[in-house]
């Protein structure tokens, strides 16, 4: 009997052993945040993954449980609207964040089960909508407030009938134009970039191979002789008077140069 029990402890312990370590209920699990995008999780430790809605809305996990009404949910969103994003290292920075797709995230991931799939059916026209509902916190509140005093669907419904679909389209378009070209502007940037350092690297390399190996020794001066006196040439190091033969040769080029007298002949 003894030794049954012993084992049943043994197995016990091995099974514990096995088992992955779970947080206590009352730990602090929220990831942490660094502004340059850096995750760090209690339990996990560091992370490369993007910045989802679990990392910057604290127990929004809590409230996709059925005991939670739509009233509950609209009230942990209105808590954190005028708060921005949590950070580690530097509270004064803003994460570097889409805030209002974060925030469109977070009110599907709040509503659409409890609305038997709203979001799954709504237009694109009607989706930029509500992202720009979600885009700051005066719009957010205004319309969060809407859904706490007349229900979300019906909040939902007088939207869509009133939905400029023509005027949405252009705007969809024009912001799509907008982020190509902005997409055009940073590639030829980096292309100019990468070329002015091909080139810097090539003179680099160029002046590199002057310095190992020069066309003249350094102790010994190139000199330009100019057939003409008196003038300066500058060679290697200080500039160089014309030696003084250069005179001379000057003269009898010149002589050479100055064409003969005619004489007339006599009859």
């Amino acid at each position: 009997g003894g030794g049954g029990g012993s084992n049943s402890s043994s197995s016990s312990a091995n099974n514990n052993t096995n088992e992955p370590s779970i947080a206590p209920a009352h730990s602090n699990v929220q990831s942490v945040i660094s502004p340059n995008g850096g995750i760090y999780h209690p339990c996990h430790g560091y992370s490369t993954r993007k910045i989802s809605i679990f990392d910057v809305f604290p127990a929004i996990v809590k409230y996709q449980s059925k005991k939670y009404t739509e009233c509950d949910r609209v009230d942990y969103l209105l808590a954190l609207s005028d708060k921005p994003f949590p950070a580690v290292h530097n509270r004064s920075r803003a994460l570097k964040v889409h805030e209002s797709e974060m925030w469109y995230t977070a009110l599907k991931y709040l509503f659409n089960d409890i609305t038997l799939g709203q979001f799954d059916y709504m237009s694109v026209e009607m989706r930029y909508v509500l992202r720009q509902y979600m885009a700051n916190h005066e719009n957010r509140a205004n319309f969060l407030n809407s859904i706490k005093q007349f229900g979300f669907l019906r909040v939902i419904s007088d939207i869509q009938k009133k939905l400029p679909k023509e005027y949405i389209q252009k705007l969809i378009r024009a912001e799509h134009d907008k982020r190509q070209k902005r997409k055009l502007l940073l590639a030829n940037e980096k292309l100019r970039m990468e070329h002015q350092q091909r080139v810097l690297l090539q003179q680099h390399m160029l002046l590199q191979s002057q310095h190992h190996h020069p066309s003249t020794s350094p102790t010994q001066p190139t000199m330009f002789y100019s057939p003409h006196p008196h003038v300066q040439v500058h060679g290697y190091g200080a500039p160089l008077s014309a030696p003084p033969h250069a005179a001379m040769y000057a003269h009898a080029h010149a002589a050479h140069m100055v064409p003969s007298p005619l004489y007339a002949r006599g009859p």
